[in-house]
């Protein structure tokens, strides 16, 4: 069996969505587990960005779709066809096509209000998000169409537009645009991404 570090360098580098053959046993898992998750949430950290109070955003890719697939597993002792198919298409909404991003948006603050606010816009298709990276425009679409109700996490991917960008932001709204630069570490980490560096980043951190 690899080492957790070899192992998640495969599953980065790899192309495509997460299948059956990426996966681990339960037992195999289990015993990797803690050094996976130290090792993954490090590099989710240098993908996550706070918008405001109330909402943040982490860049996601086949790595991080992978170990939700894993946890998810997790819980199931005897696994059949059918959940793992399940399993495996919740994960991989979080995998983007090449030249796309991915990312999971949580309305995650404690102001009832502004979370009220963004809950509504979403479920009423009255919010934006967008990067401005690579030299392009990349708007946000929700991977599942949003509907009523207390929904708090959304997947979303990022297609690149005709559209230039000079300066690396990120935008959002419901009503009112705001932004704010891409953080440094988040270009980076992104840059890996698009580029398919055969390493991931938080090796070199």
């Amino acid at each position: 069996m690899l080492s957790p570090t070899k192992l998640i360098e495969k599953i980065y580098t790899a192309a495509g969505r997460v299948t059956v053959e990426d996966l681990l046993s339960r037992s195999d898992y289990q015993e990797l587990r803690q050094d996976l998750l130290r090792l993954v949430l490090q590099h989710k950290r240098k993908r996550r960005v706070r918008l405001d109070d109330n909402l943040s955003i982490v860049f996601e890719n086949r790595l991080t779709a992978w170990l939700q697939a894993q946890e998810e597993l997790r819980w199931l002792a005897q696994p059949g066809l059918r959940d793992i198919d399940d399993i495996l298409e919740r994960a991989n909404q979080l995998v983007a096509e090449p030249g796309h991003l991915a990312a999971t948006i949580f309305v995650d603050g404690a102001h009832r209000p502004a979370v009220s606010g963004y809950v509504d816009a979403i479920a009423s298709h009255e919010f934006d998000l967008g990067v401005h990276f690579d030299g392009h425009i990349m708007e946000g679409q929700f991977v599942e169409a949003p509907h009523e109700g207390w929904n708090t996490v959304h997947p979303l991917r990022f297609s690149p537009t005709v559209r230039e960008a000079e300066q690396p932001v990120i935008f959002w709204g419901n009503g009112t645009t705001q932004a704010i630069p891409l953080p440094n570490y988040v270009q980076t980490a992104l840059g890996m991404d698009l580029n398919r560096s055969p390493t991931p980043y938080f090796l070199f951190a």
